[in-house]
């Protein structure tokens, strides 16, 4: 598969789901996965908002690193698809909480309503994070470029 081809993959099960499942590691290092809905600013931006106190956002706190996984769980068994990355969260201000609250619910967000610099600012407050991912990765199954769907695709991008 072409680096295109992979991009456009990975484009496509980005666009289609409306959940991450974001991994993170608490201060002793034992690790944890949320679902959370997110939008995104091309290939390697996502955004989602959290309450400052949820679990993943206190691990965030102390531990940006993050890794996530985007997948369709309706697809039959072996069939499935998923994108996968690791980078680093950090919670937003300034221009970069504009340009999320801008990409915040995705057009397409099924229901979701709108965030305003005020709920994402004020306390109790949700923080809106960008998580930038470093390495991206994309299983296609049959793709013997993918191998065994956790072998990373070789598109990457500069550390967050």
């Amino acid at each position: 598969m072409t680096h295109d081809e992979l991009a456009a993959h990975a484009r496509a099960i980005i666009d289609a789901n409306l959940y991450l499942t974001l991994g993170t590691a608490g201060p002793d290092g034992h690790p944890w996965t949320s679902p959370v809905y997110f939008a995104s600013a091309g290939d390697r931006e996502f955004y989602w908002t959290s309450a400052t106190d949820a679990r993943h956002s206190r691990h965030l706190a102390e531990r940006p690193q993050v890794s996530m996984v985007i997948f369709d769980s309706t697809v039959a068994p072996y069939h499935g698809r998923a994108v996968y990355a690791v980078g680093e969260a950090r919670e937003l201000s300034g221009s970069d909480l504009d340009r999320a609250l801008s990409a915040y619910p995705r057009p397409d967000g099924r229901g979701a309503t709108p965030v305003t610099r005020e709920e994402v600012t004020g306390r109790p407050r949700t923080a809106s994070t960008r998580r930038r991912c470093r390495t991206c990765g994309s299983c296609v199954p049959g793709d013997p470029d993918s191998r065994a769907c956790s072998t990373a695709s070789p598109w990457t991008t500069e550390p967050a």
